[in-house]
């Protein structure tokens, strides 16, 4: 068992529960351990063997009588009964198995450790007991040169349906990525639950910007530019004094830091407008002297503001 020092917090910066129980230390690559999470609880324990068997065979009852009571009503069940020539008890069993699974499933033991390092981060999961360990992830930022991130935000008619999120690192923008977090939640524009995997997400990324940005001055520093992609063969190009952006056309538009009149971030969308530019009739459309292009897939996108501020010496609004 691991003992977190008073200095670690859950993924969302809260306190880390008082009742937590860590089932696996944290691995010593991945550095300073920031935040951690646990699903297990002191004193929880598997459930005996006798109570999840009666827990299997209720779900699987009441699995059956809700497929039969819906088929007395809607006769539902006579369709794949005629087609393969069985009887309609026999597709109202199979709903049943597989509500007995989900029972079985539902009442296993089953526990989850996450951690955030200042080198990396690590999941781990076990199952039946504490000691046994069916899953392990460790991820060590060393490996990897870009982050990408995309947050997908559905909702129709008005109404909210829930906020899919996707973290993806690679250790070559034109690799496939070597380590992803991704899930959803229901918490719209505030921060979710601790247990959700997005504040892990969330974490791991603060992490890894920490972990990056001496490496990207260092570029900086080494070449005058630093070129940060943005998926299908898009990228800009940070240098000293100037911003170089090509296009999905393969356009290639430079500014001069002197010619920008303002840098305005909305809605993931980063617009980047000359002194010169020509505005046409209230701004309903680009005109000459205008770059706007998709922040949201930029690749490392936090280390590109980061360092649009510094070398252009321009701040974006």
């Amino acid at each position: 068992m691991w003992i977190p020092p008073p200095t670690v917090t859950e993924h969302n910066g809260e306190p880390l529960a008082a009742d937590g129980e860590f089932f696996v230390a944290p691995p010593a690559e991945i550095g300073a351990i920031r935040s951690a999470h646990t699903s297990l609880k002191k004193g929880e324990r598997a459930k005996p063997m006798p109570i999840r068997a009666a827990i299997v065979l209720a779900a699987g009852a009441v699995g059956f009588l809700l497929a039969m009571g819906f088929h007395r009503m809607t006769g539902l069940l006579f369709i794949p009964a005629s087609v393969t020539g069985t009887q309609p008890a026999l597709w109202a069993g199979i709903f049943g198995l597989l509500a007995a699974y989900l029972g079985w499933r539902g009442s296993g033991f089953v526990g989850t450790c996450t951690f955030t390092g200042d080198n990396g981060c690590a999941q781990y999961r076990c199952e039946g007991d504490r000691a046994t360990v069916v899953q392990s992830s460790v991820f060590l930022f060393k490996g990897a040169t870009a982050l990408s991130t995309r947050l997908i935000r559905r909702v129709k008619n008005g109404q909210y349906f829930g906020t899919k999120f996707y973290f993806h690192w690679y250790s070559s923008p034109f690799e496939k990525a070597i380590y992803d977090i991704f899930g959803s939640h229901h918490a719209d524009f505030k921060t979710p639950p601790a247990e959700n995997i997005y504040n892990f997400a969330r974490a791991v990324e603060s992490a890894w910007y920490d972990f990056a940005t001496p490496a990207i001055d260092a570029e900086f520093i080494r070449q005058g530019f630093v070129k940060f992609y943005m998926g299908y063969s898009n990228w800009a190009v940070l240098g000293r004094g100037f911003i170089e952006i090509m296009d999905k056309n393969g356009k290639v538009s430079r500014c001069a830091a002197a010619d920008i009149g303002s840098a305005k971030l909305r809605d993931a969308y980063l617009t980047i407008r000359r002194k010169d530019a020509k505005s046409s009739l209230f701004d309903l459309f680009n005109a000459e002297g205008v770059f706007g292009f998709d922040y949201a897939a930029m690749y490392n996108a936090r280390l590109f503001l980061y360092l649009f501020e510094k070398s252009l010496g321009i701040r974006v609004q």
